[in-house]
Order: structure tokens, then C-alpha cells, then sequence
């Protein structure tokens, strides 16, 4: 239950993470300049969003799910619940002040001439966003790491059974070669 929860957060960030992206562009494609602060919040946006897709995956993935018997996926659904909470209430946060300051700048008409929110905000929102964006990375990483050792674990196994066969079918050569050799 707890991935279908994290799952959803995702979803939702997602969801609203589109959202900004749309009000950026909108802005962008109606406005004569593209402020730095603006396009610097568009690829943070979308950086983060790529890497909540990649969570998502592995979250949905049922053979990553039950990959494990030391929990790596289960540590990550558990670890990742609480700050894709945070950084969906972020990125609500932020839609919720853009559009309240796009609804009110419309009104005036200064919606074409500026970027309706202070650099300084918007490169605030930036850090933040860059922040989520690396604790989803050192999260995916973490994971992986883990996964490399159960494949280096797994690949040892592979190994051991192997030597094993390899000993088992020598043993049953030599008990078939002692056996002729016994009859003459």
C-alpha cells in the first residue's frame, strides 16, 4: 500500500508540475522577453519531473517491488513518502502564488510586459526545486547501488552452482569411466 500512496504523490507532483510548466510557457510565448530567472524554473521543473518519473518506475514495477530480500525498494518507498509530500505541497505552493498574481496582473494588463513574480522569488523556487531534485537522485542512486549488489551477489551464486555442476558432472564422468574400466 505504501508504493500505490507514493505512487500517487508522484502522480499528483507530476500533475502539478505540468501545470507550472504550462503557466511558464504561457507566459513565455505571450510575453516580448524570456526572463533567465524564468527558463532557469522551466528546466528545474522539468529536471525534477524526470526524475519522479524515474522513481515512479521503480515504484510501479512489480519485479523491482519483490526484487529484494534486504528491502531496497521497499527502503525507498518508505524513505521517499514523506519529501515527495513536501515537494508536492512546493510545487502547489508555487502554482497557487503564480496564479493568484497571474489572475490580478491580467486584470491590470501587465502580464505581457514582465515576469508577474520577483527574480528573487522565482530563483528561490529554483533551489528548492534543485534540492528535491538531488534528494530523488541520491534516493534513485542509493538504489541502484543496492541492486548492484544483489547482482554481484547473484552473479557469485551463478558461480558457486556452476563450480558445483561443473564438479558434480566430472565426478559422474570419472564414476562412468571407473565403471568400464572396472569391467575389463
Amino acid at each position: 500500500m505504501e508504493g500505490l500512496a507514493l505512487s500517487s504523490n508522484i502522480i499528483a507532483v507530476l500533475s502539478l508540475a505540468g501545470k507550472l510548466l504550462a503557466a511558464g510557457y504561457q507566459y513565455g510565448s505571450s510575453s516580448a522577453q524570456f526572463p533567465p530567472e524564468l527558463r532557469h524554473l522551466v528546466q528545474e521543473v522539468t529536471a525534477l519531473s524526470g526524475v519522479l518519473h524515474a522513481v515512479k518506475i521503480l515504484v510501479e514495477d512489480p519485479a523491482d517491488n519483490s526484487r529484494s530480500t534486504n528491502g531496497s525498494t521497499g527502503d525507498l518507498i518508505r524513505t521517499m513518502g514523506e519529501p515527495v509530500e513536501q515537494c508536492r505541497k512546493l510545487v502547489e505552493a508555487m502554482l497557487r502564488d503564480l496564479q493568484r498574481y497571474d489572475g490580478a496582473s491580467r486584470r491590470r494588463g501587465v502580464w505581457r510586459f514582465c515576469w508577474p513574480l520577483k527574480e528573487k522569488t522565482t530563483k528561490e523556487w529554483c533551489e528548492r526545486l534543485e534540492r528535491n531534485k538531488s534528494l530523488f537522485e541520491v534516493a534513485l542512486s542509493v538504489d541502484e547501488v543496492s541492486l548492484a549488489r544483489e547482482i554481484r551477489n547473484d552473479v557469485e551464486d551463478i558461480k558457486a552452482i556452476r563450480f558445483l555442476n561443473t564438479q558434480d558432472e566430472k565426478q559422474a564422468a570419472y564414476s562412468r569411466l571407473f565403471s568400464i574400466l572396472s569391467e575389463l
